[in-house]
This record gives structure tokens, C-alpha cells and sequence, in this order.
């Protein structure tokens, strides 16, 4: 036999006998079948051999640091819970509860530092907290809302204002119970809309989709529009008086309205002196809120499906828990996003499409599912709770167009932006979990644990596509500006930055421990100012962004996660200038940086003053950590020779001192754990 021939024969050989051969203790020729099982003709298994496969050493880190964290929550969990020890329990209560307890109890369902508010909680505490009391002697005396929890414990809440609906007053009235109806209006009354003009609504889906098409699946693009043309043709039409058409619908407009540059002119006739009129002139531009009309319309057009849920209720309720954000109605969307999770998986939405299905179809579901799972993930961060659904329970691969053909892609967006989102979205996931187990006192644990995630971002970074990555050091580029899905892409790197930012934001208050004296070991300081600088940084390129955007009138305005970015990045620099008025490190800005601040400053403002509630509460807390800082620079111009100057600042710090202490440490500084 050759030796070509014998390569070959070797090649179709397994290295292992099948299990019958193996059984029988007789030689297994290797094949498939093999010899022996063809002659006696029985099935012919061989047994599944483990492989090995290379994997990067970054993920393995990523794995490594999450068995950590996890670890340790569950010691953490396990050690605060009442009468945990072996004698507590009887053995029937311990097999009731089961290892299932124990998984849940190692995952609890709240996130610490999940809220903005939370940053400068202290901060209104000055007066009254006394630092080294107890948690519950602060609490009475703090003007903090507080509410009761499920378990029957104190736990604060945040409090922000929101805008009230009419729809608000109909849900908290008393509705008759109807047994005999079914899918009718309980009110028993007949529904009336009213949609824009035809190039209005035009106008609205267009910028609708200009400013959040590509990083989420809203619905099929070209259904979409050919329903949409249809409905102003024939509106007497079975499919243009569908409830759930017309509710998802007017929520795009709504959606779209929210994101106008400019605000109708309110002309005012009534004379200069006269207040009442003018007071009336002010309310009438403050309670301008655009897309609230036609947000009030498409909920009382929507009706919670019972026993027949379609996919289209889950578009509906993805595009509610949106605008719900524009509102401030925080809440609000964490409850429209939990009824979309819910119903998505009823309809088995999370499962991959059967082989049945057409290209489109599958990729419809697969990306309406996405979708849907980070609406949850971003609502739920907000309330600082954890998501119904994790990225390891997901079934299904990332978005594509490989498998559609160029007729069907017309009614997809491209996929790289909303795949890039969805991975940043992991990282983020991953950052909200370790960042919530930081030890504010031992910044070698701090330090080991954010480099996985650090080296995650840089890779997210290097892995996008050339068309859509770009550097923000000298600005927006235009070759950005001229992309179709600029806007979209801007809310990406908005997001990739920020998720440095609430990473590395902890490192301040350690600066801030330093220079007050508070902490005497520096050698971590040159570690310190590499992660302080990063963060001011990117914290630049957020601020960098957002005015451009501005600038663009591609901001938006009404909008919660804009103006979000843009107050976190300015804190940051507030802060950054507070450790340097304190102690000169190598945080000093230049000059255009201090005016990009006053301009990030202005354009946030300028949010607030429009009527934007989130804005308004992110300006109050702002004045609050500027305050601080003003009093710093007032002391340090105040004229003094160089010897008083170190007594002046130490005066300077006693308003600073306290601060910091009712903030109760490291807890604070971590605000704000947005997933959007």
C-alpha cells in the first residue's frame, strides 16, 4: 500500500473505538459506520471527545473577575441575612428554599449606586447629619424621600420631578366590573385621534428615525411606511383602525416630536406691568413638552393583550417605555419594559426562529427581541434594579444582514450599530456588577478589579468596523457628521464613554481623600492621576459630542440619556477642577478646556430652562458640587501671601470635609449606572 493510501485510510480512522465495539472488547476499524457494526447492522456511536479551542486571555480575565465578584456577593449575601446560621432553619424550611435560595440570594435583585441622585445626597444632609451616626438617626432628619420596602424596611428612594398625563387621572378611577366583555373598552366609550397632516407626520417618522433607527429595531422599516401612507388614504380601512397599529404609530410621532430644536413662539400682547399675564406667558412656554399629545393618545389606544399577544404589542410597548424617558417618568418606563420582557417571552421570542421561517422573519424576531431585552436592561439600571433577563441567558446570535437579500434589507437598518450596542451593553453589565463590590478602602482590590473590564472597552473600541470608529480629541469628525447614522453613532460612543466614566469616577473621591489629608498613603498617587486623567478625558469627549450635537440641532433636547451624559461629564471636570484647587496635581485644564466646561454648562441649561425635568434636577445637583468649589477659588484669590495660603484653603475645607463624610464614601461617588 502506498503511502498516499495509507495517509488516507489513517485520516477516515477515529481514535477511539465506538461504544459497541469498545463493549465488546473486539477492534474497532474506525470508520463510521464501522466495519463490525455494518456487517451486523446496529447503530454505530462513538463517544464525544472534549475539545480544545483557544480562547483570548482577556475573557478569560472577564470570566475570572465575574466568578470573583460573584463569589463574594454571595459571602457578602449570605452573611447579612438574619438567623443564617446552620441551627436556624428546620430541615423542612432548608428544603423548601433549596440551592435555588442560595442562587438568588448570591444575585440580589437591587444594584447599590444606581441612581444620579444619590451623588450629592450628602450634599443636602450638610445641616443636619452628623458625621458617625448611625444610618437610621440620619435618616429621620433627612429630607430625602424615603418609602417602605417589600420586606418592610426603610430603604431610600430618589426623588425627581415628572410629568403628570391625563392618562394618569383616568388609570386611578373607578373602573365597573364588566364579566360578559370581552376585548372591549371597560370605559365602554368610543375612542377618537386625531393625526397630524400627512407632511408633518412625514417629517416626525423621518427624524424619528434619523436620531434612533440604527441602534435599536423598532419595526419593519418599509411595513412601516406603506402602513403609514395607507392610513392617511383610506382611514375608514380594517387595518388603519387597528388599535395597535394606531397606538405605535403615534408613539413614533410622539418620539419624534420630543426631539424639535425649537420650541413654538409664544407671542405675549398683554402689557409689560401686568404679572398675571405675564406669570400665565411663563407657565404656558414651561409646560411645552412636545409629543405629549401624541403620547397620551397612543396609550388609551393600547390595550394588555390577554391570551393572544402579538408581536406588534411588544413594538408598542418598547416605543412607550422610550418616550416614558422624556417624561422623566422613570417608573413609568420600568414597568412598560417589564410587560414588553413578559410578553416577548410568551412569545417565545427569545427562542431562535424555526427553519421554517424566511430570512426576515427570523431576523425581525431576533432584533425586535434585542431590542426589547435593552430596553430592560436600560430602564432597570435606572430604578437600580437588575434586568428580568442576563446575557448569559440569551439564545440568540447577533444581528446580521448576511442572511437577507437585498429586497428584504429595505426593511432593516444596518446591523453594525446596534451589534456594537449590544456588546457594549455586556461590558456595561459587567462594570455594574463589579463596580457595586468595589472596597472604597483597598484601591489594590479596586485596581485589580476594573482592569478586565478597561482591557473589555479597549477591545469593543479596536473590534468596530472602520466605517463607524473614530477618535473625539480634536472634536466630532466630519467624516461622522456626514454618515446617515451619525446620531445613532454619537449615542454609542456616548454610552462607550461613559461607561469608562462610571468605572474609573471612584478614583476621586480617593484624590479628594488625599489632598484633604484624610488617607496618608500616596504610593498609589501616580496610579491615581493615569485613571483620573482617562476619565477626564473621555469625559471631554462626551462634552465635545453633545455640543456639536447642539450645535447641529441634533441634541436632544427633551431627551433623559443626553442630558444624563452631559451632567456626568461636567461633574466630572467639577471635580477634577475641585482636587486641583485643593492640591495641585496634574489635573490642570487649559483654557479651552475650562470654556468647552462653560459651554457643556449652558447647553445643559439650556435643557433645564426648556422644560426638561431630568435637566432641571441635574442642574440643581451641579449648583450643588460647583458650590463647593466656588467656595475654594474664592479663598484661594483672596490675596493672601503664600504662607497663609495652605490655613486659607484648610478654612475653605470645612464645608468640603463634612461633605465628603455625609456622602458616606465611596458609595456616592458612584452615581449613576445608566445602560442605555
Amino acid at each position: 500500500m502506498s503511502r498516499a493510501s495509507e495517509s488516507a485510510l489513517s485520516d477516515k480512522r477515529r481514535p477511539a473505538a465506538c461504544q459497541r465495539c469498545h463493549k465488546r472488547k473486539v477492534k474497532c476499524s474506525g470508520g463510521f459506520p464501522c466495519h463490525n457494526c455494518e456487517i451486523a447492522g446496529a447503530v454505530c456511536t462513538f463517544p464525544t471527545r472534549d475539545r480544545n479551542v483557544v480562547v483570548s486571555e482577556a475573557y478569560l480575565q472577564h470570566l475570572q473577575a465575574f466568578a470573583q465578584n460573584q463569589m463574594e456577593m454571595a459571602r457578602s449575601a449570605t452573611a447579612t441575612v438574619p438567623g443564617n446560621d446552620a441551627g436556624s432553619q428546620s430541615r423542612g424550611q432548608r428544603s423548601l428554599s433549596g440551592k435555588g435560595s442560595d442562587d438568588f440570594r448570591a444575585l440580589p435583585l437591587t444594584f447599590k449606586h444606581a441612581t444620579a441622585e444619590s451623588f450629592v445626597s450628602g450634599l443636602k444632609k450638610l445641616s443636619t447629619r452628623d458625621y458617625g451616626a448611625s444610618p437610621e438617626d440620619n435618616a429621620q432628619n433627612s429630607p430625602v424621600a424615603y418609602s417602605e420596602s417589600a420586606s418592610g424596611g426603610a430603604t431610600e428612594v430618589s426623588s425627581y420631578d415628572y410629568v403628570s398625563l391625563n392618562f394618569d387621572r383616568i388609570c386611578e378611577s373607578t373602573l365597573t366590573y364588566l364579566p360578559d366583555i370581552v376585548d372591549q373598552d371597560i370605559t365602554g366609550e368610543n375612542v377618537t385621534i386625531q393625526l397630524p397632516p400627512y407632511p408633518y407626520a412625514t417629517q416626525l417618522v423621518s427624524q424619528f428615525e434619523t436620531f434612533m433607527a440604527y441602534e435599536y429595531h423598532w419595526y419593519l422599516r418599509q411595513e412601516f411606511h406603506v402602513s403609514l401612507e395607507a392610513t392617511y388614504k383610506f382611514p375608514n380601512s380594517s387595518e388603519s383602525r387597528n388599535r395597535t397599529w394606531l397606538c405605535k404609530l403615534l408613539a413614533v410621532l410622539a418620539l419624534g416630536e420630543s426631539f424639535n430644536s425649537y420650541e413654538p413662539p409664544l407671542i405675549n400682547l398683554s402689557q409689560p406691568s401686568d404679572d398675571t399675564h405675564s406669570g400665565q406667558a411663563r407657565d404656558s412656554r414651561n409646560s411645552y413638552l412636545p409629543g405629549v399629545r401624541f403620547f397620551e393618545q397612543a396609550l388609551s389606544l393600547f390595550k394588555m393583550p390577554s391570551e393572544e399577544p402579538h408581536l406588534e404589542h411588544v413594538e408598542a410597548l418598547n416605543l412607550i417605555a422610550f418616550f416614558c424617558y422624556s417624561l422623566n417618568r422613570r417608573k413609568t418606563a420600568y414597568m412598560y419594559a417589564g410587560m414588553s420582557a413578559r410578553i416577548a417571552s410568551s412569545l417565545m421570542l427569545h427562542v431562535p426562529a424555526a427553519a421554517t421561517e424566511t430570512p426576515a422573519v427570523a431576523e425581525h424576531r431576533k432584533r425586535v427581541w434585542w431590542t426589547t431585552f435593552l430596553m430592560d436592561v436600560m430602564v432597570s439600571s435606572e430604578m437600580g434594579l437588575r434586568a428580568a433577563f442576563g446575557f448569559a441567558q440569551a439564545e440568540h446570535t447577533l444581528p446580521s444582514d448576511d442572511q437577507l437579500s437585498l429586497a428584504q434589507r429595505g426593511d432593516f437598518w444596518d446591523s453594525n450599530i446596534m451589534t456594537a450596542h449590544l456588546k457594549l451593553c455586556e461590558i456595561r453589565s459587567l462594570i455594574l456588577e463589579i463596580v457595586g463590590q468595589i472596597d472604597e478602602v483597598d484601591f489594590a482590590t479596586y485596581d485589580k478589579s476594573v482592569a478586565a473590564p478597561l482591557q473589555e472597552l479597549e477591545t469593543w473600541k479596536r473590534e468596530l468596523p472602520a466605517e463607524i470608529s473614530f477618535d473625539f480629541s480634536g472634536g466630532l469628525p466630519q467624516a461622522m457628521l456626514d454618515l446617515p447614522s451619525m446620531r445613532s453613532l454619537a449615542s454609542c460612543f456616548l454610552r462607550y464613554h461613559q461607561s469608562y466614566i462610571m468605572l474609573i469616577r471612584p478614583v476621586f473621591f480617593r484624590l479628594l481623600a488625599i489632598v484633604l489629608g484624610k488617607v496618608t498613603d500616596t504610593s498609589s498617587i501616580d496610579r491615581l492621576l493615569d485613571l483620573s486623567c482617562r476619565c477626564l478625558e473621555v469625559a471631554q469627549y462626551n462634552m465635545r459630542i453633545l455640543v456639536t450635537l447642539s450645535n447641529q440641532n441634533l441634541l436632544a433636547k427633551y431627551g433623559f440619556y443626553d442630558s444624563l451624559h452631559l451632567f456626568s461629564s461636567i461633574k466630572i471636570v467639577s471635580l477634577s477642577r475641585l482636587v486641583d484647587a485643593i492640591r495641585p496635581l496634574s489635573l490642570i485644564q487649559e483654557s479651552q478646556d475650562l470654556s468647552l466646561y462653560t459651554t457643556a454648562r449652558d447647553v445643559l441649561l439650556g435643557m433645564a430652562t426648556s422644560g426638561n425635568l431630568a435637566s432641571r434636577g441635574h442642574m440643581k445637583m451641579l449648583e450643588e458640587i460647583e458650590g463647593h468649589l466656588d467656595v475654594v477659588l474664592q479663598r484661594q484669590s483672596g490675596g493672601q501671601s503664600q504662607t497663609n495660603d495652605a490655613q486659607m484653603i484648610n478654612l475653605s475645607l470645612e464645608g468640603i470635609t463634612p461633605w465628603i463624610d455625609s456622602i458616606g464614601g465611596l458609595d456616592s461617588f458612584l452615581d449613576t449606572m445608566e445602560f442605555q
